[in-house]
């Protein structure tokens, strides 16, 4: 698509507009060839709304930023600064069609979060003995696929919210780090599970991320509210569980000196229903 100026004597500009499933780098080779001035190129995923009036108004808003009278814009869909101004800040946008990559860190979130409930609620790696930290460290490890299906999925907005989105992946990145750590000690010295504390401080970085991260994907309104919460939903439901277990469960309230199991475990059922959520949203905009 070219836009032509007033001034004939000027270039014309080029503006290339990639698929909904595209990228500005896939029309690199194009602008090279482009012999008639200056290209404007839109990012799929950073400009926006990307339906047809949406892209139109973002042709014209480059064109004109790069100089072309709007007198020669032809038939192009006029600027509308408050609609477009409206999508700024609720950043809607496409997203994209589920990769490889994608599908695949949802499958390893997803087996993350249920080992995770096979561990802590139904104690179903105890009688591994010292080959328990082993499969731990593989399932702490697999709980990177959540964060990962999301960021894949297109669901992290511009601005504020992906940096938002940045600081609650590295968190959890942390805290993973922390159980993995304690899991190569008790490896070695299986008597420290009752005294480290990497375990419960990686848990609350986990969750803390967790909250960031789902903070940026809602603030985003990428995916439809019930996904979009997932996340959120994670990284709240530890600090609830603990504390009804410090009310109710912890020091033998229940005849028993540990947390109850079940209701710890279910964080992991939460890790998976987030990256399916991640994995499973539908193609196209986001909320509407």
């Amino acid at each position: 698509m070219s836009a032509h100026p007033e001034d004939r004597s000027s270039p014309p500009a080029a503006v290339f507009v990639p698929g909904l499933a595209g990228h500005p780098a896939e029309f690199d080779a194009p602008a090279r060839l482009w012999a008639g001035g200056a290209t404007l190129r839109l990012d799929p995923f950073d400009d926006g709304d990307l339906s047809v009036a949406g892209q139109a108004r973002r042709v014209v808003e480059r064109a004109l930023d790069a100089g072309t009278p709007r007198t020669r814009l032809g038939r192009t869909t006029p600027v509308n600064r408050t609609t477009t101004a409206h999508h700024r800040r609720s950043d809607a946008g496409p997203l994209p069609g589920p990769s490889r990559a994608t599908t695949a860190a949802t499958a390893v979130g997803v087996v993350g979060g249920l080992a995770l409930f096979a561990d802590l609620g139904l104690h179903a790696f105890g009688p591994l003995g010292r080959s328990y930290s082993v499969v731990a460290t593989v399932m702490a490890l697999c709980l990177l696929g959540v964060p990962a299906a999301f960021w894949l999925r297109g669901a992290v907005g511009r601005g504020w919210r992906r940096g938002l989105a940045v600081t609650g992946t590295a968190l959890i990145v942390l805290g993973v780090a922390a159980w993995v750590t304690a899991f190569v000690i008790l490896f070695g010295d299986p008597g420290a599970a009752f005294t480290q504390r990497l375990t419960p401080a990686g848990s609350a970085l986990m969750a803390l991320g967790m909250l960031l991260l789902g903070t940026a994907v809602l603030a985003s309104r990428r995916l439809s509210r019930p996904r979009a919460v997932a996340p959120l939903v994670v990284g709240l439901y530890f600090p609830a569980q603990l504390a009804v277990q410090l009310a109710s469960f912890l020091g033998g309230r229940d005849g028993d000196p540990g947390p109850n199991g079940l209701l710890l475990g279910a964080w992991g059922l939460l890790w998976a229903w987030a990256a399916l959520a991640a994995g499973t949203a539908r193609t196209g905009l986001g909320r509407p």
